[in-house]
């Protein structure tokens, strides 16, 4: 059976998924203090980004406030700086595939061609649709992985079980546990067996909820920051001249946004699944 790994020539045209539990997110966090910073700047980031492309969508889609040229400067940065954070981070990761179809060394996450297209969050798992990287700006039109994921109604343990009956759906990767790696900190035998030892000496529940809790606010102010400099550069487009009529809506939608970029960053996570780790 063909394997879907961003190694692979196989990796399907319109994108593949990749589902990961917040206690993977954890364990890598607790690693190091470095660490926890980068995963938890980039799950603030994926949080925010996720706002800020919803409400565009809609915006363009349903609404019609938006032409596409000015929801990509409003989408612009936040999309970039998810690449660069979360995208960063998943591509100096690594996994090991648990499935029997898909078993082997240990694979890097995200491929240096591929981009997150999109993300979601359902069951404790972060949800995301991987693509292969287009010219700016290719975040405007969603990959069929990235539908799939939307419209994917199955339970978690219904898509474990497929998965570990048939293999399908093909271009999914389910991920949970201890199992999620940084290349860098692997030898070459540790990537073979396709596991690693649990942190010696891990962050405590306190630290990383410290960090996350840092990583966070400082995002917040950052996304809202970036949000307003985005909004002025979209009023600016020629094309607006059609939609001041608009002008309330759009007040509304800008509001609305600001107020989900906070939302979003007043979510935490579950340290007490890392009780565990504590010393």
């Amino acid at each position: 059976m063909a394997e879907y790994g961003p190694e692979s020539i196989n990796t399907p045209a319109g994108g593949r998924r990749f589902y990961a539990h917040d206690y993977s997110f954890l364990e890598l966090a607790s690693g190091s203090t470095q660490l926890a910073f980068d995963v938890f700047g980039a799950l603030a980031s994926m949080r925010s980004t996720r706002t800020i492309e919803s409400n565009v969508e809609m915006a363009v889609q349903d609404l019609g406030l938006f032409t596409e040229p000015e929801a990509a400067k409003v989408m612009e940065w936040h999309v970039e700086h998810r690449d660069l954070l979360m995208g960063g981070l998943l591509r100096a990761c690594g996994y090991a595939p648990k499935i029997p179809y898909k078993s082997g060394p240990i694979r890097q996450v995200l491929g240096d061609a591929e981009v997150i297209d999109r993300s979601c969050h359902a069951d404790g798992y972060n949800t995301m649709a991987f693509r292969n990287r287009r010219p700016r700006p290719w975040y405007l039109r969603m990959s069929p992985a990235a539908s799939r994921m939307y419209i994917d109604n199955d339970r978690i343990p219904e898509l474990t079980s497929s998965l570990a009956n048939n293999g399908e759906p093909i271009d999914l990767e389910l991920l949970r546990g201890n199992n999620l790696f940084y290349l860098e900190s692997l030898t070459p035998e540790q990537r073979q067996r396709r596991s690693s030892p649990r942190q010696a000496d891990p962050l405590s529940i306190s630290k990383l909820s410290t960090i996350d809790k840092q990583c966070r606010l400082v995002y917040k102010g950052l996304a809202i920051e970036k949000l307003e400099e985005g909004w002025i550069q979209a009023m600016m487009v020629p094309s607006y001249r059609r939609h001041k009529v608009a002008g309330d809506k759009l007040d509304k939608l800008r509001t609305k946004m600001l107020m989900d970029i906070a939302r979003a960053a007043s979510i935490t996570m579950q340290f007490q699944s890392l009780e565990s780790l504590e010393k």
